[in-house]
Protein backbone atom coordinates (compact mmCIF):
# COMPACT_ATOMS: atom_id res chain seq x y z
CA UNK A 1 0.00 0.00 0.00
CA UNK A 2 0.81 3.67 -0.85
CA UNK A 3 -0.27 6.29 1.66
CA UNK A 4 -0.30 10.20 0.28
CA UNK A 5 0.48 9.57 -3.77
CA UNK A 6 0.56 12.78 -5.49
CA UNK A 7 0.11 12.91 -9.13
CA UNK A 8 -0.50 15.29 -11.34
CA UNK A 9 -4.03 15.87 -13.22
CA UNK A 10 -5.19 18.02 -16.32
CA UNK A 11 -7.31 21.04 -14.91
CA UNK A 12 -8.06 23.20 -18.14
CA UNK A 13 -5.09 24.23 -19.49
CA UNK A 14 -2.45 23.57 -17.04
CA UNK A 15 -1.77 20.59 -14.24
CA UNK A 16 -2.59 20.68 -10.89
CA UNK A 17 -1.08 17.97 -8.38
CA UNK A 18 -3.32 15.48 -6.22
CA UNK A 19 -3.43 13.98 -3.70
CA UNK A 20 -4.61 9.82 -3.35
CA UNK A 21 -5.04 9.12 -0.20
CA UNK A 22 -4.28 5.44 -0.11
CA UNK A 23 -3.56 3.71 -3.51
CA UNK A 24 -3.17 -0.63 -3.11
CA UNK A 25 -0.66 -1.69 -5.52
CA UNK A 26 -0.31 -5.29 -6.92
CA UNK A 27 2.22 -5.92 -9.99
CA UNK A 28 3.97 -8.36 -11.48
CA UNK A 29 7.54 -7.76 -13.45
CA UNK A 30 9.53 -10.50 -15.31
CA UNK A 31 12.40 -10.26 -18.09
CA UNK A 32 14.12 -12.82 -19.72
CA UNK A 33 17.45 -12.64 -21.31
CA UNK A 34 19.89 -14.65 -23.65
CA UNK A 35 23.07 -14.98 -25.22
CA UNK A 36 21.95 -17.37 -27.51
CA UNK A 37 25.56 -17.13 -29.41
CA UNK A 38 28.42 -14.85 -29.32
CA UNK A 39 26.85 -12.47 -31.69
CA UNK A 40 22.92 -12.76 -30.90
CA UNK A 41 21.42 -11.71 -27.60
CA UNK A 42 17.13 -11.65 -27.04
CA UNK A 43 15.66 -9.96 -24.40
CA UNK A 44 12.15 -9.75 -23.33
CA UNK A 45 10.00 -7.88 -20.20
CA UNK A 46 6.63 -7.81 -19.40
CA UNK A 47 5.35 -5.53 -16.43
CA UNK A 48 1.66 -5.79 -15.05
CA UNK A 49 0.70 -2.88 -12.33
CA UNK A 50 -2.81 -2.58 -11.10
CA UNK A 51 -2.81 0.35 -8.72
CA UNK A 52 -6.08 1.10 -6.98
CA UNK A 53 -7.54 4.02 -5.19
CA UNK A 54 -7.96 2.01 -1.60
CA UNK A 55 -9.20 4.73 0.26
CA UNK A 56 -12.77 4.56 1.44
CA UNK A 57 -13.35 8.34 2.73
CA UNK A 58 -12.25 11.43 1.01
CA UNK A 59 -9.60 13.68 2.84
CA UNK A 60 -12.02 15.92 4.57
CA UNK A 61 -14.34 13.11 5.43
CA UNK A 62 -17.30 11.80 2.84
CA UNK A 63 -17.83 8.56 1.13
CA UNK A 64 -14.67 8.28 -1.78
CA UNK A 65 -16.56 8.02 -5.13
CA UNK A 66 -13.32 6.27 -6.55
CA UNK A 67 -12.54 3.86 -4.13
CA UNK A 68 -11.62 0.48 -5.85
CA UNK A 69 -11.00 2.54 -9.48
CA UNK A 70 -7.63 2.23 -10.99
CA UNK A 71 -5.35 5.21 -10.43
CA UNK A 72 -5.37 7.28 -13.86
CA UNK A 73 -2.61 7.95 -16.53
CA UNK A 74 -0.71 4.88 -14.99
CA UNK A 75 -0.48 2.29 -17.63
CA UNK A 76 -0.94 -0.88 -16.56
CA UNK A 77 0.50 -3.38 -18.65
CA UNK A 78 3.07 -3.00 -20.89
CA UNK A 79 6.53 -4.82 -22.36
CA UNK A 80 9.48 -4.78 -24.71
CA UNK A 81 11.68 -7.08 -26.84
CA UNK A 82 15.06 -6.86 -27.98
CA UNK A 83 16.92 -8.56 -30.60
CA UNK A 84 20.56 -8.01 -30.86
CA UNK A 85 23.32 -8.47 -33.80
CA UNK A 86 26.57 -8.03 -32.25
CA UNK A 87 30.62 -8.52 -33.35
CA UNK A 88 33.24 -7.55 -31.43
CA UNK A 89 37.24 -6.61 -32.30
CA UNK A 90 36.34 -6.65 -35.74
CA UNK A 91 39.52 -5.91 -38.24
CA UNK A 92 41.46 -6.17 -34.90
CA UNK A 93 44.00 -2.85 -35.59
CA UNK A 94 40.89 -0.69 -35.21
CA UNK A 95 38.85 -2.68 -32.75
CA UNK A 96 36.02 -2.63 -34.65
CA UNK A 97 32.74 -3.25 -32.53
CA UNK A 98 29.38 -3.65 -34.45
CA UNK A 99 25.37 -3.93 -33.16
CA UNK A 100 22.49 -4.06 -35.15
CA UNK A 101 19.52 -4.15 -32.98
CA UNK A 102 15.52 -4.57 -33.69
CA UNK A 103 13.20 -3.12 -30.65
CA UNK A 104 9.23 -3.66 -30.20
CA UNK A 105 7.43 -2.09 -27.08
CA UNK A 106 3.85 -2.35 -25.99
CA UNK A 107 1.62 -0.46 -23.70
CA UNK A 108 -1.82 -1.54 -23.48
CA UNK A 109 -4.86 1.41 -23.51
CA UNK A 110 -5.14 2.89 -20.13
CA UNK A 111 -7.20 6.15 -18.74
CA UNK A 112 -5.76 9.65 -17.63
CA UNK A 113 -8.51 10.08 -15.95
CA UNK A 114 -11.07 8.45 -13.05
CA UNK A 115 -12.34 6.43 -15.99
CA UNK A 116 -16.80 6.82 -15.02
CA UNK A 117 -17.31 3.84 -17.60
CA UNK A 118 -16.23 1.49 -20.57
CA UNK A 119 -17.12 3.80 -23.18
CA UNK A 120 -15.38 6.66 -21.18
CA UNK A 121 -13.10 9.13 -24.40
CA UNK A 122 -10.63 9.64 -22.07
CA UNK A 123 -7.95 6.83 -22.66
CA UNK A 124 -4.71 6.69 -24.24
CA UNK A 125 -4.87 4.17 -27.18
CA UNK A 126 -2.88 0.78 -27.08
CA UNK A 127 0.67 1.72 -28.51
CA UNK A 128 3.29 -0.18 -30.58
CA UNK A 129 6.34 0.81 -31.47
CA UNK A 130 9.03 -0.19 -33.47
CA UNK A 131 12.72 0.97 -33.45
CA UNK A 132 15.87 -0.18 -35.20
CA UNK A 133 19.44 0.96 -34.66
CA UNK A 134 23.32 0.60 -35.97
CA UNK A 135 25.96 1.04 -33.90
CA UNK A 136 29.89 1.30 -34.48
CA UNK A 137 32.51 1.73 -31.96
CA UNK A 138 36.19 2.23 -33.11
CA UNK A 139 38.95 1.63 -30.40
CA UNK A 140 36.54 1.86 -27.60
CA UNK A 141 36.41 5.56 -27.80
CA UNK A 142 34.66 6.43 -30.82
CA UNK A 143 31.04 5.38 -31.23
CA UNK A 144 28.56 6.45 -34.04
CA UNK A 145 24.91 5.19 -33.71
CA UNK A 146 22.00 5.65 -36.22
CA UNK A 147 18.65 4.76 -34.90
CA UNK A 148 15.07 5.06 -36.22
CA UNK A 149 12.69 5.09 -33.82
CA UNK A 150 8.76 4.31 -34.66
CA UNK A 151 9.49 2.11 -37.75
CA UNK A 152 6.15 1.78 -38.52
CA UNK A 153 5.43 5.85 -38.44
CA UNK A 154 2.12 4.73 -36.79
CA UNK A 155 0.44 7.75 -34.65
CA UNK A 156 1.76 7.06 -31.25
CA UNK A 157 0.22 8.84 -28.01
CA UNK A 158 1.50 9.83 -24.88
CA UNK A 159 0.60 10.17 -20.86
CA UNK A 160 -2.64 12.64 -20.71
CA UNK A 161 -3.38 11.52 -24.68
CA UNK A 162 -0.87 13.87 -26.16
CA UNK A 163 0.81 12.96 -29.59
CA UNK A 164 4.83 11.65 -30.18
CA UNK A 165 6.54 12.62 -33.28
CA UNK A 166 6.00 9.97 -35.98
CA UNK A 167 9.06 8.36 -37.64
CA UNK A 168 12.62 10.12 -36.34
CA UNK A 169 16.27 9.35 -37.65
CA UNK A 170 18.91 10.05 -34.86
CA UNK A 171 22.20 10.23 -35.87
CA UNK A 172 24.52 10.18 -32.47
CA UNK A 173 28.13 10.66 -32.47
CA UNK A 174 30.55 10.17 -28.93
CA UNK A 175 33.87 10.63 -28.74
CA UNK A 176 35.10 8.91 -24.89
CA UNK A 177 38.34 9.85 -23.19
Amino acid sequence: WVRDMIRAVPASILYVYSNVDRVRIFGLDGELQAELHHWFSLRLSASYQDARNDAKHRLGGGKNSFYGWRVPNMPYLFGNGLVDFHLSDLFPPVNLDISLFFEVAFTERYSYDWATSERSTLYVPRRWTMNTGLHLALHRHYQLAFEIHNLADKEQMAEFNYPLPGRTFHLKLKYTL
